[in-house]
């Protein structure tokens, strides 16, 4: 039987694809080891009309094509410009001011950011609808700890008879609720004491220096 060099040779005038699948069924096993040899040794083959593939070559792409390591991995999750250009401005502003930390503390410090700008959010919701008499209540509460609601009810009540107006429909329930349900002041059975977002609002009044003796 011929060798397979001389097979190779004899049907170098036909069409390399038909060749290959000529040689494949006539030698099977055989030719497939030969192909074997050949890509170990980075040999290649050159079809007329000028394709050229490399055998080693074609196993290594099949091996990176293979490996879960060389797929592509997505890019990191952005958000679209926001419609108000001031918020593009200040996000522009963060990711520089990002840069001059370390990878492993950038998240911490985005964190920390928006807890306080929460906070302050908070403070300034607050702040734009309290009383001034429930600000000068905080302010006592802070300085001796706690008090009775008693205590609370004879604090509130030359401010409404100051302002009957206002407190007849508001009265003392909806005074002290204020402070509860803005957190501001937490109720123990007939206990008060001030909160420690009580104690930062009083802390956010000063630092902004805001007005503490507001109407009412």
């Amino acid at each position: 039987m011929m060798g397979i060099a001389a097979i190779i040779k004899a049907l170098a005038q036909i069409a390399w694809p038909i060749a290959f699948v000529i040689l494949g069924v006539i030698f099977k096993a055989d030719f497939r080891s030969f192909l074997t040899s050949l890509g170990k040794r980075g040999w290649s083959f050159k079809a007329p009309g000028g394709f050229e593939a490399t055998v080693a070559e074609a196993e290594q792409q099949q091996l990176a094509s293979d490996n879960p390591a060389a797929e592509k991995l997505p890019e990191k999750p952005t958000l679209d410009p926001s419609p108000r250009p001031a918020v593009n401005i200040i996000e522009a502003r963060i990711r520089d001011e990002l840069k001059s930390f370390e990878s492993e503390k950038k998240e911490a410090v985005l964190l920390r950011a928006l807890a306080q700008s929460r906070l302050e959010s908070g403070h300034e919701f607050t702040y734009n609808r309290i009383f001034g008499s429930q600000i000068l209540a905080l302010k006592r509460l802070n300085e001796v700890g706690r008090v009775t609601v008693d205590d609370a009810l004879e604090f509130f009540k030359p401010y409404a008879e100051q302002f009957p107006a206002v407190y007849r429909s508001y009265g003392f329930e909806g005074w002290l609720g204020f402070l509860k349900n803005n957190a501001l002041v937490q109720q123990n059975d007939n206990i008060l004491e001030i909160t420690h977002f009580g104690r930062d609002f009083l802390i956010y009044v000063t630092e902004k220096r805001l007005v503490e003796n507001k109407a009412l």
